[in-house]
């Protein structure tokens, strides 16, 4: 999934996950980002879901949606 994508996920802004995701973004797509540059392309983020970066936050409003 796009970087834009993860961040979203992990802020919680359902509304950017969902515009994704109607665009025909895949729900079960992981994020992978060259290393280098950024926190979001740090090891511990690679190969993370959408449901993996929403319920990171504990917050259950985004997970609900992705299931």
């Amino acid at each position: 999934m796009p970087l834009h994508v993860a961040r979203a996920a992990l802020l919680q802004d359902e509304a950017a996950v969902a515009a994704w995701l109607d665009s025909g973004g895949n729900v079960d797509a992981r994020f992978y980002q060259p290393s280098g540059g950024t926190v979001w392309s740090a090891s511990f983020f690679s190969g993370e879901t959408l449901l993996c970066f929403a319920g990171a936050t504990g917050r259950e409003e985004l997970v609900e949606m992705l299931l």
